[in-house]
């Protein structure tokens, strides 16, 4: 073999880790090993990329040699590369050198195993770390793959290991219950294959277990009867069983079942509860410890035991019982708890039991032991050296324990035997003996000992931790021993000196100190000093007075000088042996004191007593406290050993500061518990800052003081948190102990890093919280634990679970379904609306998206974006634009910002209709050809939902069209369909034109008629115009006659001979040809005409008369063309048939043709006209002259071929001269010299024309003519006439012209002014003028005369003088208006100069205290007005300044989606929106800085585009609304104002062909104005018949209706309307107002233009101004201040004054408004408390106006909870107090609409007109509440009784006292109204003079009783229209029947579980509860005496709950609410 002769180095090449752009080189050598010479040849790599230098030919290499080459290596790619160098040796063999190169990889590597081992289930989560390590020299990824159990985490899940380094893969495991885990984990490695991880725990329970000394479970302790005051211990082994050490506590559960502490088990029951309840009485208890455990505290090891003492001492409570109460028997259940630390201060599992109960029972019996006879002994007298006995009999009364005694030593008194025992029940007799050794009375208390074993006391008098007791005395009786001891000795008497001083001895004797009370002892022993002492009388007065003296008094003997020179004491009284009286005494100054310095003394001898005196309170008021504090359960110290959890988490209110603190014992002030006392939460610190702070916060807390910190809740639990959004949550820490406690909590999540402070040093006794700030930007689940340390040595966990969401937005349904409802008019269409619930913790913000399909969809929805509040609602209102094209439904998808999507599908159920034609036949008749003709078709629809038609073929003939295609018949009205019909062929037809009407059967009329030809005639056939000279003028008169039944038009178009005009009578409407003039002939009728030749130049002319008929020229060449036979014609399934009848023109003259000749003037005039310049102030006399040339033709002139005699005679006429009206010819001062004459060829003459002005002083300008002749011949006639002379007189008067001609000012409020400005134009005065103003003054009712017309000139009133240049001058007049009454005038200015020239205007003003009135003054400021309550004057006015507005209209903000449908729609919703007039809506106004006037002078109505024009439609909308409602006894009739109150011609007249209106009678439109007043006043107007018809003549009809309409107005004006702004001829017709203008234009020569009045404008405003007067006068009124009110006749009480708004003054409302205010203020101010108690109560406010302050919807829900308590829950809970949004705004108008729309109070209301509301609009809706409401208070109630799962029932009996069928609508309302039904649906009708019986049912699932209320709302169409019934239904569940019996048997305080099966019989999931009561009813007596006491049981809680309410109700009245 080659390799075992050559040997290669390296035999295996390799480079690792090689990188681009390097060269890695080696050597390889191939050495001869073998013994012979070998040919060695090296063959290159086959890869580019290596490069070897080597000999490339064959070497031999002898023995030992070698042959080497060099290897380089150059890596182009980072890829691994594999190749050969071949060693050929002596070419037979070869050996391989394999070259491998590695590029720079990875190398992961990590364990495929984790184990946990044992872990305890503690519930926290348990971190481990895995290592990932990268060995390579390039960077790897790792990926984690775990869908296991989520209990184990692992993360990162990906993750990059840098080259050479580790990655630790944490791997989380909660613990959460005891369990075997076994998880698998993908783990993929880079370059490495896919490790399994396993992951092995077994989570086992950890508690602990109580044994007893012999290893078997313990879980009672049995004490036995012990004597109070006594102990006894037993000891228990308390063993760890779990694989981690623990920390466990002892703990005495006071509360647990089955705890007794000091009952006595041997006496009766109600013996032991009357005790029991006399010992929870409260009072101070005995501090002594009843169970104690020692110790209370330690750590076990893991499976470790330790031996535990439990020391029972029983005390008797004698501070619980009375003074003299003997003791007694008392047991003991107790339970010791023995708890782990850890269940404080981290997880345990729910199902867990780390803590052990161990019971504890005892009895304390007491000391019977009884001395006897008595515990008092009398030992006799005894003298000093006697010994005296008394037997004593000791007697154990106890039959359980035996007494051991002993006496104590005693000085005198002993006892034998001084101890011994006594077993129970027996006696020992004991000797008490008294020794008498010394003199005196003895009183002893021999104290007798019971001795017993006791616990070892501390120096403090808290018991020992020590478990061994000591044997020692608990008890003590008193043995009272009374001896006395006495020796026989007589006391010395005094020796006195008589009064003789001896030489030596004592001057006074001894014992000289004798009280003046022994005087009588002492008369023998000084017999000199007191001779004849008593036989004196001289002191005796002196005597008597010193008796009172009060205090020791001594006598003083004879020889005591000395004494009395310095007493004793100041205060000792000497009397004198002989006299008696008090002795001078002296007192030295040098030895006494002063008075000073005996205060002195006494105050330093009083501060020491008071010294002592406060030591003693203190020492007293301690020991008090201290038992006090140490009365807890069962007499347990706190703080010490056992002690019972005091502190609870709900106990404590955070953020809240301690008023309490430590005060000097001496206040008498009961202090709180030391060491468990709660004080609220303080401020804290950081970190610790004081000395004590450190010390405490580096203190290691015991077991037990670490069980008292709280810190939790243990489980933070964030719930569904949205994306993005900040949620928090508190951790209560709280610190009981009597030291600092420092709390440190660690955050490793970013999520939690909001959270802070995060460390906390807690003071003694008090509690903190830590905020938990929660903010995640990933979605998903989220579980984290937070540890926290406290004093940084005890550590802890608190879990924080979320679960992070998106932005969710739920519907209430996804269903939508839209049904009619008859309170809706047919404008407002279907409505409906959906809620949005948001139920996370972020404001969702939404948008509404409609999908449109190729059908379209009309339905909306508002709002169509806004936002919802966290954990809040908003209600979407959604309508369906209804016609009959309209889809019936359509869907909208809810897109949520960051959230969910939802589809919302909508439907509309339209509703029945019956749907009835006026007449089923329409005949055309006679109609023109090539002419429009127009005919109507009424539809009646006489159901309660509005019909939606649509004709189907629009085309039924050719040339006919029916408009409009679709459209809507309201409820109860009509629609007018109208007919165009313009036919180019003479044809007879009839058709059908079918009519589509949903949910009804299509209805078909039958339309027939003929076309007629025209056929017309001219009466002259050849209009003859021969020798017309130029410039003259000539008539031929005519007459048209239309032979043909029909109208005919003609034209004459003379457009190409303008020499010819046409005169016509009644010119046609106005053509589209300016020149062309068209005359309208009706059928049959004949037409004066006249034809007129005003030649301007020679010419001859001869043509035709171009003339037209209907279209065509006349006459007609050939008819047009049309079928031949009679043929079908089929259009859109209706069958026509059509007669086409050929036709031929015939006229019985040849068409008419004219011939003129033009000749030339022979004569001319110059000038052709006179104009006269009258100048004033001329003189009568005086007259003017002009001259006029008359100028003859040239004789070349062609004029005189055809004059004879080459000469013209002239004459002006006298009788030709047009007089001025008024004045006769002979009256005219107009003189023409000369009069005639002759000219002959070129000449010419002068004449002279004079006037005198005398006749036409009067007038102004004056137009005369004059008729010139011409003849040819001498005294010949003359001949025609040649021309005019135009002559007109202008007369220069002073004239004044006042602009505008009418003033017509706004009406205001009382008290405010209005101002306005004339324009005065003044010409003609020449030398000037002043001008003076008249206003007539103003009679009022009570007879005084106001003026409130103030008219000024605010430059001056002087007019200067006019030339002629300057023939105008302006003057500005200013009229204020200033009422303090309500005033409505129509006055007149007048304005007069200095000649008395008078000139007047017009004046209209209205000054009125009422809304109604003066609403267009609150149009025209609405933006700057403001109503407010003036501060202190106590009056409602309104004043004007800027004020904010609402943003926009709820409607534009909330985006309506407007109707979107594919194909083009053509509705029309209205009635009569086809108004009879031509005219369109305008609006001329003008304004200026004061005020708003139109310059016309009458009212009109805005343009709808301006603000001021939207409020007005508004207002007219609210009309419409309320009289469609409630205008006419009938009910509800839709209306447009003013098409429908204005016609009284009826639309059967419009069919007529002939085109007149037929008389018809105002009882045949039932919706008449009159019709309406007589139905709201209850009265007939009077002067107006009951049925009145009207003429068909124009004029007359005018009249009569202006005599209707005075009628009216002077009925209304007694009323008290406001009408002086309106006159009768605005409220006309369009017909009749045309006739009413052209008789006023004919009459009055200045004033209104009415021609230039937009009569629309002005009808529609006049018409508003009307119906607000009627409804003020007939309807405002019913408020009365009478009306019942609910809320006042509860609270009488009224702080602010609110309910007195109604007797406020106010300038903007009347009596009947503030009475509306006062009412809603009242309603709000008491029950927005009671609706919005749960929530946010709404602030107080005060309702002055009808607007702003009813906006949010608030005020209306309070005002109808007042009345519908029922709807509270349901409705006005779920509205927004606060409205800071407009969606806010329109979710609570919304609910307001649906709660009207449910009590069927709805006015067609819409959300959005209490969203942006109109004051007239809210007006009239206070008023319709105000008169409905107290009809829904429930008055009567319907009680249901019955037993208990039964259906109960009741009927209500219903009667019906009037001639007409009363129909009712029932709703059952409230809370519970779903439990009750109507089995006989909902339905009622009550015959005329009839009953019914409606019937309620109640299946009874329930004890408690259940209510509801019962409505009946009329819903009669016509005739009657009953008033609400409001009837108040609940239950009495008399008798219980029941269902199952359970027995069980059990002895005392054992427990026993009985289970009882609970069935839900209802569709819902619900809470339920048992309640056990305890009844002294044997339930196997009869039921009948059962059934008695559940009902008296009943009624008496019926009382109780009445007797709360009513006490609740008082209380709430005292507090004023």
């Amino acid at each position: 073999m080659a390799e075992s002769c050559v040997q290669v180095d390296p035999p295996f090449v390799e480079f690792k880790d090689v990188q681009l752009g390097k060269v890695y080189k080696t050597v390889i050598t191939a050495i001869n090993v073998g013994r012979t010479t070998r040919e060695i040849c090296f063959e290159n790599p086959k890869l580019k990329v290596f490069k070897f230098s080597a000999p490339r030919s064959a070497k031999n290499v002898a023995p030992g040699l070698s042959v080497s080459g060099l290897l380089e290596f150059t890596p182009e790619e980072e890829d691994e590369v594999t190749d050969y160098i071949y060693i050929h040796v002596d070419a037979a063999e070869i050996i391989k050198v394999p070259l491998q190169i590695s590029p720079r990889a990875c190398s992961l590597s990590m364990d495929s195993e984790l184990d946990f081992g044992f872990l305890p289930a503690s519930g926290q989560i348990i971190r481990r770390l895995i290592p990932i390590t990268n060995r390579g020299s390039a960077s790897g990824v790792f990926q984690v793959m775990h869908s296991g159990n989520s209990l184990v985490r692992l993360s990162p899940c990906t993750g990059v290991v840098a080259a050479s380094g580790t990655r630790w893969l944490t791997v989380e495991l909660h613990a959460d219950k005891p369990r075997q885990v076994d998880e698998k984990a993908l783990v993929k490695l880079q370059s490495h294959s896919t490790v399994v991880l396993s992951v092995r725990a077994q989570v086992v329970e950890q508690h602990l277990e109580v044994l007893d000394t012999q290893g078997a479970p313990l879980s009672r302790l049995f004490f036995g009867p012990v004597y109070f005051g006594t102990s006894r211990v037993e000891r228990v082994v308390l063993t760890n069983n779990g694989p981690q050490a623990c920390d466990w506590v002892c703990l005495l559960q006071g509360s647990a079942a089955g705890t007794e502490t000091g009952a006595n088990l041997d006496k009766t029951t109600d013996v032991a509860l009357l005790g029991k309840m006399q010992r929870c009485s409260p009072g101070p208890r005995c501090p002594c410890p009843v169970v104690e455990c020692i110790p209370n505290q330690g750590r076990l090891g893991p499976y470790k035991k330790t031996t535990v003492a439990v020391r029972f001492s029983p005390v008797f409570h004698r501070l619980q019982v009375k003074p003299r109460c003997q003791a007694s028997r008392q047991d003991y259940c107790l339970f010791l708890h023995l708890d782990l630390v850890r269940s404080k201060h981290g997880f345990t599992h729910r199902n867990g039991n780390s803590t052990v109960e161990l019971a504890v029972t005892g009895t304390g019996l007491p000391v019977a032991l009884l001395p006897s006879p008595s515990d008092r002994f009398d030992f006799s007298t005894c003298e000093v050296g006697q010994r005296g006995e008394q037997l004593c009999v000791l007697q154990n009364l106890s039959p359980h324990l035996p007494i051991n005694f002993r006496f104590r030593k005693l000085a005198h008194f002993g006892a034998q035997p001084s101890s011994g025992t006594i077993t129970p029940g027996q006696c020992q007799d004991i000797v008490l003996y008294f020794n008498a050794r010394q003199q005196g009375k003895f009183q002893m208390c021999q104290k007798l000992d019971v001795l017993g074993y006791v616990a070892r006391q501390r120096a403090n008098g808290t018991s020992d931790d020590d478990a061994e007791l000591r044997l020692g005395s608990f008890y003590t009786i008193s043995l009272h021993l009374t001896a006395i001891c006495k020796i026989e000795m007589t006391p010395p008497s005094p020796k006195l000196n008589p009064g003789i001083t001896p030489v030596v001895s004592n001057p006074t004797g001894l014992r000289p100190h004798v009280p003046y009370k022994e005087l009588a002892c002492c008369y023998g022993m000084v017999r000199a000093a007191v001779v004849s002492a008593r036989k004196t009388t001289f002191h005796m007065q002196h005597r008597k007075s010193g008796q009172s003296s009060g205090g020791e008094e001594f006598l003083a003997m004879p020889n005591d000088r000395a004494t009395s020179i310095r007493p004793a004491s100041p205060h000792t009284q000497f009397r004198t042996i002989f006299t008696g009286v008090h002795r001078y005494s002296y007192v030295d100054p040098e030895y006494g004191l002063t008075w000073k310095e005996a205060e002195q003394r006494r105050l330093h001898r009083q501060s020491y007593t008071d010294f002592i005196r406060q030591l003693r309170q203190t020492r007293l008021q301690k020991i008090k406290t201290k038992l006090e504090e140490q009365g807890d359960n069962f007499g347990i110290i706190s703080a010490q050993r056992v002690v019972p959890p005091k502190i609870l988490l709900g106990d404590l209110k955070p953020n809240q500061k301690s008023n309490s603190g430590l005060k000097y014992a001496s206040c008498g002030q009961r202090k709180g518990k030391t060491p468990s006392a709660r004080r609220s939460s303080v401020d804290s610190h950081a970190v610790p800052a004081t000395s004590q702070e450190i010390a405490d916060c580096d203190r290691t807390l015991t077991p037990q003081e670490l069980y008292q910190v709280i810190i939790g809740p243990i489980f933070v639990d964030f719930g569904e948190v949205c994306l993005q959004s900040v949620c928090e949550q508190k951790v209560e820490l709280i610190n009981p102990l009597p030291m600092f406690v420092w709390v440190q909590f660690e955050v490793d999540c970013s999520e939690l890093q909001g959270s802070s402070p995060l460390s906390h040093v807690l003071p003694p006794v008090s509690h903190n919280a830590v905020t938990l700030t929660f903010q995640s930007n990933k979605l998903g689940h989220f579980y984290r634990p937070v540890s926290y340390t406290v004093n940084q040595q005890h550590p802890g966990q608190i879990l924080v679970k979320a679960q992070v969401v998106r932005n969710y937005l739920e519907l209430s349904t996804s269903l939508l379904i839209l049904v009619p409802n008859a309170n809706l008019l047919a404008s407002s269409g279907y409505r409906s609306s959906v809620t949005l619930r948001n139920t996370r913790n972020q404001t969702a913000e939404f948008m509404w998206r409609p999908i449109v399909p190729e059908s379209g969809i009309l339905f909306s929805i508002r709002p169509a974006t806004g936002t919802v509040e966290p954990f809040s609602e908003l209600d979407c209102e959604v309508v369906w634009h209804a016609s009959f094209s309209s889809p019936q439904e359509g869907d909208f998808d809810l897109y949520v910002i960051d959230g969910n999507i939802q589809r919302l599908h909508c439907i509309a159920k339209v509703g029945s209709t019956c749907i009835r034609l006026a007449e089923n036949r329409l005949m055309f008749e006679s109609v023109p050809l090539n002419m429009p003709s127009i005919r109507n078709i009424i539809l009646h629809n006489n159901s309660q939902n509005h019909a939606y038609y649509r004709v189907l073929d629009v085309c039924p003939l050719p040339c006919m069209v029916v408009i409009p295609c679709e459209g809507v018949v309201p409820s109860r009205g009509k629609t007018v369909l109208k007919i165009h019909f313009n036919p180019d062929s003479v044809i007879k037809f009839d058709t059908r034109v079918v009519i589509a009407v949903k949910n009804m059967k299509s209805i078909e009329i039958r339309v027939g008629g003929s076309v007629e030809p025209p056929n017309v005639d001219i009466s002259v056939a050849l209009f003859h115009f021969y020798g017309v000279h130029i410039g003259s003028e000539r008539a031929v008169p005519f007459t048209v006659i239309n032979r043909s039944p029909a109208a005919a038009r003609l034209t004459f178009d003379l457009s190409q001979y303008p020499d010819f005009t046409l005169w016509l009578p009644q010119p046609a409407a106005k053509d589209s040809n300016p020149v062309a003039r068209a005359l309208e002939v009706q059928g049959h009728q004949t037409v004066n005409c006249a034809l007129v030749f005003s030649p301007t130049d020679s010419a001859d002319y001869d043509f035709d008369l171009p003339l037209m008929v209907n279209g065509m020229r006349w006459p007609v060449t050939s008819p047009p063309p049309s079928p031949s036979s009679i043929s079908p014609f089929f259009s859109s399934g209706s069958k026509c048939v059509i007669k086409v009848i050929p036709w031929s023109i015939t006229m019985a003259i040849q068409h008419p043709h004219i011939q003129a000749t033009v000749l030339s003037a022979p004569l001319e005039l110059s000038p052709s006209s006179l104009q006269f310049h009258v100048e004033a102030f001329t003189q009568p006399s005086q007259s003017y002259t002009k001259t006029l040339e008359l100028k003859a033709a040239c004789e070349e002139n062609i004029c005189w071929h055809s004059i004879r005699g080459k000469c013209v005679r002239w004459q002006f006429k006298w009788s030709d001269t047009t007089p001025p009206e008024g004045r006769r010819e002979d009256e005219l001062h107009l003189l023409v010299s000369p009069s005639s004459g002759c000219l002959g060829p070129g000449q010419s003459i002068c004449l002279a024309i004079r006037i005198t002005p005398e006749a036409l002083a009067t007038y102004t300008v004056t137009r005369l003519s004059l008729a010139l002749y011409l003849g040819h011949k001498e005294g010949s006639k003359m001949g025609q006439l040649y021309k005019k002379l135009p002559i007109t007189v202008i007369h220069q008067l002073p004239t004044i012209t006042i602009t505008p001609p009418q003033l017509l000012l706004t009406p205001v409020p009382l008290e405010s002014s209005i101002t306005a400005n004339l324009t005065l134009l003044a010409s003609g005065y020449t030398s000037g003028t002043s001008l003076s103003v008249e206003v007539d003054e103003v009679d009022l009712d009570d007879g005084t005369k106001v003026q409130p017309i103030c008219v000024t000139f605010p430059d001056c009133n002087t007019i200067p003088a006019q030339d002629q240049t300057a023939s105008v001058t302006s003057l500005i007049c200013r009229v204020t208006f200033f009422s303090v009454v309500t005033l409505a005038i129509r006055t007149v200015i007048t304005f007069s100069d200095h000649l008395n020239n008078r000139f007047k205007v017009k004046l209209c003003a209205i000054s009125d205290n009422c809304l109604l009135t003066v609403w267009p003054q609150m149009a025209l400021q609405r933006s700057m007005q403001q109503i407010v309550l003036r501060a202190g004057a106590t009056v409602i006015e309104t004043i004007t300044h800027p004020t904010p507005s609402l943003a926009s209209d709820p409607t534009s903000s909330s985006s309506l989606f407007e109707p979107i449908s594919s194909t083009p729609k053509n509705s029309s919703s209205d009635s009569f929106s086809q108004s009879e007039s031509g005219s369109q809506n305008s609006s001329h106004s003008f304004r200026n800085t004061d005020t708003p006037q139109t310059d016309i002078g009458v009212p009109l109505f805005p343009t709808a585009t301006s603000v001021e024009g939207q409020y007005y439609q508004d207002v007219l909308l609210a009309l419409e609304r309320w009289f469609s409602f409630f205008g006419w006894l009938s009910g509800p009739h839709p209306i447009t104002i003013p098409h429908t109150l204005r016609r009284i011609v009826s639309e059967d007249a419009v069919n007529n062909p002939s085109g007149q209106a037929q008389g018809v009678s105002q009882k045949i439109h039932s919706r008449s104005a009159v019709e309406m007043i007589h139905h709201l006043a209850g009265k007939r107007i009077p002067n107006i018949s009951h049925c009145q018809t009207f003429s068909t003549d124009v004029h007359l009809r005018t009249l009569q209706l202006l005599q209707q309409h005075e009628a009216i107005f002077a009925f209304l004006r007694v009323q008290g309307a406001c009408l002086s702004h309106i006159r009768p001829e605005y409220l006309l017709d369009v017909q009749e107002f045309n006739h009413w203008c052209l008789l006023q234009s004919n009459e009055e020569e200045s004033g209104v233009d009415y021609n230039s009045v937009d009569y629309e404008s002005l009808s529609k405003r006049c018409w508003t101004d009307f119906l607000l007067q009627i409804y003020k006068v007939l309807v405002l009124c019913r408020v009365s201040e009478s009306s019942p009110n609910p809320t006042r006749t509860k609270y009488h009480k009224d702080e602010d004054g609110i309910l007195n708004i109604h007797s406020l003054p106010s300038n903007l409302y009347s009596r009947h408004e503030l009475q509306l205010l006062s009412w809603l203020n009242s309603h709000y101010h008491y029950m927005r408390d009671t609706v919005w108690s749960s929530g946010t109560v709404p602030p107080v406010r005060w309702i002055v106006n009808f607007d702003l302050d009813l906006t949010d919807g608030l005020v209306l829900a309070a005002l109808l909870a007042a009345y519908c308590p029922y709807l509270v829950s349901s409705h006005f809970q779920r509205m927004y107090t606060t409205t800071p949004s407009l969606e806010q705004i329109l979710h609570n108008n919304i609910i307001i609409i649906q709660a009207l729309t449910i009590l069927s109070l709805n006015m067609d209301l819409q959300p959005t007109d209490l969203s942006d509301p109109n004051p007239v609009q809210m007006l009239m809706l206070c008023v319709h509440l105000y008169e409905r409401l107290p009809q829904y208070k429930p008055v009567n109630t319907v009680t249901l009784s019955g037993s208990l799962h039964r259906t109960l029932s009741k009927q209500v009996h219903l009667k019906n006292p009037s001639n007409c069928l009363v129909k009712y609508r029932t709703i059952l309302l409230g809370q519970d109204a779903s439990l009750f039904s109507l089995p006989n649906g909902s339905a009622v009708t009550i015959p005329p003079k009839g009953s019914t019986d409606l019937t309620v049912q109640h299946c009874c699932s329930f004890l408690q009783p259940k209510e509801a209320v019962l409505l009946l709302i009329s819903i009669s169409a016509s005739g009657l229209h009953g008033a609400t019934l409001t009837f108040k239904v609940n239950t009495c569940v008399s008798q219980i029947t029941p269902t199952k019996s359970f027995k069980c048997k059990t002895p005392c305080y054992v427990l026993k579980v009985i289970k009882l099966p609970i069935t839900n019989t209802f569709n819902l999931e619900d809470n339920f509860r048992v309640m056990l009561v305890e009844s002294t009813v044997n339930s196997l007596e009869s039921e009948k005496e059962i059934d008695s006491l559940i009902q008296q049981a009943f009624f008496k809680a019926k009382k109780e709950k009445t007797t709360s309410e009513r006490s609740c109700h008082e209380e709430m009245a005292g507090k004023g609410l």
